[in-house]
């Protein structure tokens, strides 16, 4: 489940540096017109989903900061 925009998770692991780091990484690709793909292995309950969300819910919020 995707949570909403005005919710925020709590990251007790500090997982936002690797979001930010992958942020980082997608957007340079872009800029450079790259292709990539990209997997985040673990097992069950290590966090997975919960950075995806993050990474989606941080790729929302930097999109609506530039089209202001």
């Amino acid at each position: 489940m995707v949570p909403s925009l005005t919710e925020t998770p709590l990251d007790l692991l500090d997982r936002q540096k690797f979001v930010d780091k992958m942020i980082q990484v997608t957007e340079t690709l872009s800029k450079k017109k790259k292709n990539a793909s990209y997997a985040i292995n673990g097992s069950w309950g290590v966090g997975k989903t919960f950075v995806l969300n993050m990474f989606y819910a941080t790729k929302v919020q930097l999109f609506c900061q530039t089209a202001k």
